[in-house]
């Protein structure tokens, strides 16, 4: 029987004497993978089935996702083929499904106390109860490393642009709310194939002036960011000099966006006067609503005619028009927030759920700056973190944003098993 080679004994004295690094920096490769798992395996393509079919809708009392049907057929065949007692879902995910069964048991008691009408209180649920079965199928790609992720994103990305290409949607005129978002992706997961830290750098910003050019200030932003990252994890700086240096790069970054906007013209101005004067108001009188119930939420799509009026008048006279709104949403409170339509909708006990994603969002971004390195997919992994931590702050809970809300807890459950990986100096390939 064949032994490995042993160490001679100067080889072993040599070892004992070199220095080690007191907070080594973990640094991943873009194609990490949890120990075990072979370089390629089924579930990988599969994911991205589910990403390519999530933008396609069925009418089911609300609106389901194509891909979130497959979603739910993984995670019972993981659970019904997986041993007794064996949980396969990581801490991080267990907590956010925790908090989410508290979200459902505001919202419940608030139809249950405002009597919401079936139509409503079903789509409530239904929201709900398929952001936990994505959140749970997702956090099962996750145990199996970060490449998955990216093959959902990247399936993900080719089926949104499929659907616009299907929908017959022009791509200036539709970029915002079409092509936006599964372009940058896509084009964000290309980089990861990228060893090139300046082209990364490079394509990044210019994502981030397409998008800007094009009226997606925001999407904009998340670029700028995964630029700004990229840059700062290639020199090693501590404590506040890491923040002095992210001010810095936000400062000319607004300084930048601000001489863009002065010389826009008035057409192109006017419009994006109105969306954060809309924003600003709707988040205006959430807040009127949550004052007035902090603790009852008032239940799936909560109706105030009262504040509803007074949103439309507002907003008309700031317009200088009729402000349009569809019918059935005439008489709904408005809000343009993740965490304040959750308070709205169930109360206080949907603020947990929110809070928490904000405040890991927060963590690791702040962890991607100093101490652990991803290679290639930081971009990607910097524009999906601050996309949702936009949305959680100034985007509605509804459509497609469950999706987003799966990508990124999932993402940060594969983040999670990175970071538990600190002792080993080097994550393996």
């Amino acid at each position: 029987m064949l032994l490995p080679a042993q160490p001679s004994a100067r080889a072993k004295r040599l070892s004992m004497t070199q220095p080690r690094a007191a907070n080594p920096v973990i640094r991943a490769p873009t194609a990490t993978r949890s120990p075990g798992t072979p370089p390629f395996d089924r579930v990988k393509p599969f994911a991205a089935l589910c990403g390519a079919l999530a933008p396609f809708v069925i009418k089911i009392v609300g609106d389901l996702f194509a891909g979130e049907i497959l979603l739910f057929i993984f995670l019972a065949a993981s659970y019904l083929t997986s041993a007794p007692g064996r949980s396969r879902l990581g801490r991080r995910v267990k907590l956010f499904l925790i908090l989410l069964c508290m979200l459902a048991t505001g919202m419940v008691l608030a139809d249950a106390a405002r009597g919401t009408p079936p139509s409503d209180y079903l789509r409530g649920w239904g929201r709900v109860a398929l952001l936990g079965t994505d959140i749970a199928a997702m956090g099962l790609f996750a145990r199996r490393g970060l490449s998955t992720l990216v093959w959902y994103v990247v399936g993900y990305s080719v089926g949104g642009l499929v659907y616009c290409g299907v929908e017959g949607l022009n791509i200036v005129s539709n970029w915002k709310l079409g092509y936006a978002i599964p372009s940058t992706l896509l084009g964000s997961c290309i980089l990861c194939t990228v060893n090139s830290k300046k082209l990364r750098v490079f394509f990044l910003m210019l994502f981030a002036a397409s998008n800007f050019v094009l009226d997606y200030r925001s999407l904009a932003g998340f670029c700028v960011a995964g630029a700004a990252v990229e840059m700062v994890i290639g020199v090693r700086l501590k404590g506040p000099v890491v923040w002095v240096l992210m001010s810095a790069l936000l400062c000319v970054s607004t300084t930048t966006i601000i001489l863009v906007l002065v010389n826009q013209n008035s057409q192109v101005m006017e419009r994006q006067d109105e969306s954060n004067y809309d924003r600003l108001m709707r988040m205006k009188f959430s807040m009127e609503a949550i004052v007035a119930s902090p603790l009852l939420g008032y239940g799936s799509w909560p109706r105030d005619r009262a504040l509803a009026d007074e949103y439309i008048r507002a907003m008309s006279l700031h317009v200088g028009h009729r402000w349009w709104l569809r019918q059935e949403e005439r008489d709904l409170i408005p809000s343009h927030s993740q965490i304040m339509q959750a308070w709205v909708e169930a109360g206080i006990l949907g603020i947990p759920f929110f809070c928490y994603l904000i405040v890991s969002i927060c963590v690791w971004l702040r962890r991607l700056v100093s101490e652990l390195e991803l290679g290639p997919a930081t971009g990607l992994v910097v524009v999906i973190l601050t996309w949702s931590l936009w949305d959680a702050l100034f985007s509605p809970f509804s459509g497609q944003v469950r999706i987003a809300i799966a990508i990124t807890v999932a993402l940060m459950a594969a983040l999670d098993r990175l970071f538990q990986a600190r002792s080993a100096k080097r994550i393996a390939v």
